[in-house]
């Protein structure tokens, strides 16, 4: 047979696998040649498995595949960051608890058909994604613990008899971000690649939204180019409308006893855009902060000297009789928040208030 000839009943044997294909359902844009070809992102086919749920593969292949395809069950999962118990009881953060994930399956499947290969051998390893969560990354030392990033049970594994095997247990760290998920599946062999890929994780406490930038009745400290964190304000749903009310009354107090000039109070740090881990200052991915992780909590400052810096703020000082009043309208009925005694900062320099209405539950 000449060239020519061979060319097309290749390409006639291609097109009728095509039409084959497209007729169980598997979509053109995952046809490829073995050993050169590209998965975009997304290729996916539901099937049943004896024994098995339902199963949707996800092939965010990165590069060329010989073969067989790195896969998950789905393209990104949601945890909660783990909030870790201390080995003192006084310190332990509220709502302390790990949380887990083990209903990713990862596999190998067919390049062409999509089902699950058996007997594979298939690695994942997870990587925070610079910048996420509220971390800027230039603003923080290295050395994560994988207490911080989390971690999984297994990272190499077997796909076993019906492909459907590897399901290892992922364990949140306390620190929110994005988690890379890099895939590698193996040929037969154990040794040679196969194919790359990356699915990903998202750590974090779903909900939370920033309070106003700019209020009439309160201003921001923390938001600066010179904090480790510059977007530090983020709150629960049913937390927000406190906040602003604590600000409006105390403005309105302020009238009422015709103060002038006026205090607008200070709202310090709340939660980051994720949630997790708070490290304030320090960047070291650990507390001072043991809470600040909900957004149920945020600190009030009561005096214009920074908290320890000995800078002293533009506008009037606090009084006692200031902050007595900020207590009450704080505890009020109208309001309800509690004062706790963080310990990390001294309380003549701020107020920590948190919402004991919160509907976070571990």
């Amino acid at each position: 047979m000449s060239k020519d000839g061979a060319k097309r009943s290749l390409m006639t044997r291609l097109w009728v696998a095509s039409i084959l294909l497209l007729a169980l359902g598997v979509p053109l844009s995952v046809l490829a040649q073995e050993g050169s070809s590209t998965m975009p992102m997304g290729g996916s086919r539901e099937f049943n498995a004896i024994g098995q749920e339902t199963v949707r593969w996800h092939s965010p292949v990165a590069g060329n595949t010989q073969g067989a395809v790195a896969a998950a069950s789905t393209p990104l999962f949601i945890i909660r960051p783990s909030i870790i118990t201390a080995s003192d009881p006084t310190k332990t953060p509220r709502h302390a608890k790990t949380y887990t994930n083990q209903s990713t399956i990862f596999g190998c499947h067919d390049l062409l058909t999509l089902q699950p290969l058996p007997n594979r051998r298939i690695t994942v390893e997870p990587v925070r994604v610079p910048n996420t969560g509220g971390h800027p990354e230039s603003n923080h030392t290295s050395g994560r613990s994988k207490t911080k990033d989390g971690e999984y049970d297994r990272t190499d594994g077997n796909t076993g008899g019906d492909g459907l095997q590897f399901r290892p247990t992922y364990t949140s760290g306390e620190v929110a971000g994005e988690i890379e998920l890099k895939l590698t599946c193996y040929k037969p062999d154990g040794i040679t690649v196969s194919s790359t890929g990356s699915v990903f994780a998202h750590v974090k406490v779903d909900g939370l939204i920033p309070l106003p930038d700019i209020y009439p009745t309160y201003v921001f400290e923390g938001n600066t180019a010179s904090n480790v964190h510059q977007d530090s304000h983020w709150v629960r749903t049913e937390t927000y409308p406190k906040v602003l009310q604590l600000a409006n009354a105390f403005f309105a107090e302020q009238n009422i006893n015709n103060r002038d000039p006026k205090i607008y109070i200070r709202i310090n740090d709340a939660s980051l855009v994720w949630g997790g881990v708070f490290e304030a200052k320090t960047g070291n991915w650990s507390p001072p902060h043991s809470s600040h992780r909900v957004g149920e909590e945020f600190d009030v400052d009561n005096t214009i000297e920074q908290k320890g810096s000995g800078t002293v703020l533009d506008g009037p000082d606090w009084t006692q009789k200031d902050r007595e009043a900020l207590l009450t309208i704080a505890r009020s009925s109208a309001i309800g928040l509690v004062k706790i005694n963080e310990g990390t900062i001294p309380e003549e320099s701020h107020y920590h208030f948190r919402d004991p209405y919160s509907t976070y539950r571990p």
